[in-house]
């Protein structure tokens, strides 16, 4: 094993002398492996970050499948064993798409090992035999050796290990699941489940009419909805369930024993009629007293319907109570607050307690369950990948593969190749078939990012696929496709549109469901949780036992306008990570000059008052207004549109005002070539 590392670290080395991306990055996924295999997790998990910052911008889906395979291991062994196994499950797929039968028997051979690591015998016996009889049907022996070897070692445990199963206990009866499962399909509001629940129940009882009434704690009844009542079958309704309160009040016995909040009662208006009035309380109202159903019926209830009754209404107050509980937490703590990624969140992947989030959180909320194309907007390094990864891991396509592609990363003569295949021999140099991004991403997410800077050639083909989900690869005929995009960019589209450099019909696809991430500088509030979140996983990285950051600091990074965002938060709080001492506090003497010389600098923004005089306030006001300007220009390097979003002005608007103060050229000076 010491020799295996040793030439895949100089193939690697070789491989960045020469400047061959590809190969470095196989040499690196070489080192991932071998170390993993002789059980060197923490440099192993080292390498596969590597890797991956490596892969972030090169088309390779088929290396990035190995390192996702990778990633799986790590996750299912140490953090969190349902997230390991959809990315094995994603894996597998993803290498299914690309033909690759052997890397798909080694995927289930390895998610074998990751099931064994975790005691689950059973499901890693299976998963051997399976990879056993691929290993054999492609003609790989010892691989089919190697893994019947392991399906023997399970299957010793499995004696040891497996429990007889339990006699089967039916709580629902078979019947009645189609009305539970219409029922909670409207478990979204309480007024909805409660009106599905009266329909189901007068059907399943075949009663004669139905009723859901609210009771408050004053003893009045209002009735939410009502089927087949006229008016003096309402007051006769109101009484029965008055009867019924009144019972469960003063806790006697009704007609049947009665138990928790179930209550059951005929009354005599009832018995008078040949006809059977029963009630049951579902749940107590958030402001006090209770909703009951009333169902009138022409017979009283046999024991198979009285079945029926008790499990619909059971259903019904576990829902109910889940609506509830809904309700406490989104009072309690909004869903777009904060999610830490150790708390069970909406979005447990993205770190954010600021208001300049809540729209972005709340766009996602509405979109993730969607399958429109989505347009993420933002500046480098806010995390606009984070985001798309988001949605497609709370979609519905969760358990496919979520494939990048970045629309710089491949020359511009070999994007539309690289996005939507080709036959061989359609082109010079196509030796091989490539079934292309898109196709590789079937089923899944595709993430299109720089999608600003894609070429105008492959801009009407991309306009083609995302109206009508079809693609057709060179040298062949089209093809359906079912991807969900995600798109994102760092450039102005709307500019980028006006000006000739990118399609007007594209732009309005795109521009139809947009997320904005706004700049770290917008969102001060989330900087410490950030860089408390990034401190601990750099630790956890590199091993280092640090006390944690000081309050001064702490307070140095808030002061900070980060022109590179949560990209370079993250990479500074890696190097003083990396430097500091074991058993120390992170200081403000730790972070980099950049920092400190601009928490130096004073504020260029200031003003004196003086109140030994009359204050001009038009004239105090109006330098205010004229050092905004200047400070802006100058942060933004003289660039206007950059320079018009940092004040939430238009660019026409800041061009007035500059022309005004007559600062245009003195804020510019400096800068060279700059936006007009």
């Amino acid at each position: 094993m010491h020799l295996s590392l040793t030439y895949a670290r100089e193939a690697r080395d070789v491989a960045r002398e020469i400047n061959d991306e590809r190969l470095a990055s196989e040499a690196t996924l070489l080192l991932v492996e071998a170390y993993r295999r002789s059980d060197k997790w923490m440099p192993a998990e080292d390498w596969a970050n590597v890797a991956q910052s490596e892969l972030v911008h090169l088309p390779y889906p088929y290396l990035d499948a190995i390192l996702q395979r990778n990633l799986a291991s790590f996750i299912s062994r140490r953090r969190d064993p349902s997230k390991g196994e959809r990315l094995f499950q994603q894996t597998e797929e993803a290498f299914r798409s690309m033909n690759a039968t052997y890397q798909v028997a080694v995927t289930v051979f390895e998610h074998g090992e990751s099931l064994v690591r975790r005691g689950e015998y059973p499901a890693a016996h299976e998963r051997f035999r399976e990879a056993a009889k691929q290993f054999r049907d492609m003609g790989a022996q010892l691989d089919a050796e190697r893994a019947e070897s392991e399906v023997q070692r399970a299957a010793e445990q499995l004696a040891a290990w497996q429990i007889p199963p339990s006699p089967s206990i039916n709580l629902i009866p078979p019947d009645v699941a189609p009305l539970i499962t219409q029922i909670l399909s409207a478990a979204s509001g309480r007024e909805r489940i409660l009106r599905e629940l009266m329909f189901a129940a007068k059907s399943a009882l075949a009663a004669d009419s139905a009723a859901i009434f609210a009771a408050d704690d004053d003893g009045q009844l209002y009735a939410q909805a009502t089927i087949d009542l006229n008016e003096r079958g309402r007051e006769r309704a109101a009484k029965a369930v008055a009867q019924h309160l009144a019972k469960k009040d003063r806790g006697a016995a009704a007609t049947s024993t009665e138990g928790g909040a179930l209550g059951l009662s005929s009354s005599a208006v009832a018995a008078r009629d040949a006809l059977d009035e029963f009630c049951r309380t579902l749940a107590p109202r958030r402001n006090g007293g209770a909703f009951v159903l009333y169902l009138h019926a022409p017979a009283p209830l046999s024991d198979r319907r009285r079945e029926i009754l008790d499990a619909l209404t059971g259903c019904v107050r576990v829902a109910l109570q889940m609506i509830d509980l809904r309700t406490d937490i989104k009072r309690a703590k909004p869903f777009n607050a904060m999610a830490l990624p150790s708390a069970a969140g909406l979005f447990p992947n993205i770190i954010a307690t600021s208001f300049a989030m809540r729209d972005v959180l709340s766009r996602m909320e509405r979109l993730k369950e969607s399958d429109a194309t989505v347009l993420v907007l933002g500046e480098s390094g806010t995390g606009k990948e984070v985001i798309a990864r988001a949605l497609h891991e709370e979609s519905h396509r969760r358990d496919k593969v979520f494939l990048p592609f970045n629309c710089t990363a491949a020359p511009r003569e070999l994007v539309e190749s690289q996005l939507f295949g080709h036959r061989r021999g359609t082109f010079t140099g196509a030796v091989n078939d490539q079934r292309g991004i898109i196709r590789a991403a079937e089923g899944g997410t595709l993430f299109l990012d720089e999608i600003g800077d894609l070429s105008p050639e492959v801009q009407p083909k991309l306009l083609r696929f995302l109206q009508g989900s079809e693609i057709m690869p060179l040298g062949e005929a089209p093809l359906k496709v079912n991807v969900r995009v995600i798109a994102a960019t760092n450039r102005d589209l709307e500019l980028d549109t006006r000006e000739g450099r990118f399609r007007e019909d594209l732009f309005y696809r795109l521009n139809t469901f947009v997320i904005k991430v706004p700049p770290l500088r917008e969102r001060p509030e989330d900087i410490p949780l950030l860089a408390s979140y990034y401190f601990e996983e750099m630790c956890r990285r590199n091993n280092r036992q640090l006390s944690g950051i000081t309050p001064e600091a702490m307070s140095y990074l808030l002061s900070y306008h980060w022109p590179g965002n949560v990209r370079q938060l993250r990479s500074e709080i890696e190097r003083i990570v990396v430097f500091a001492e074991d058993g120390q506090s992170v200081g403000a003497e730790s972070l980099s000059s950049d920092i400190l010389r601009a928490a130096a600098a004073p504020s260029p923004v200031r003003f004196h008052l003086d109140f030994s005089e009359p204050i001009d306030f038009k004239k105090l006001m109006l330098d205010i207004e004229r050092q905004l300007l200047t400070e802006a220009v100058t942060r933004q390097s003289g660039n206007m549109t950059r320079a018009a979003g940092l004040l939430g002005l238009s660019r026409q608007t800041l061009n007035y005002k500059l022309r005004r103060f007559d600062i245009a050229h003195t804020a510019m000076d400096g800068f060279g070539d700059t936006e007009h």
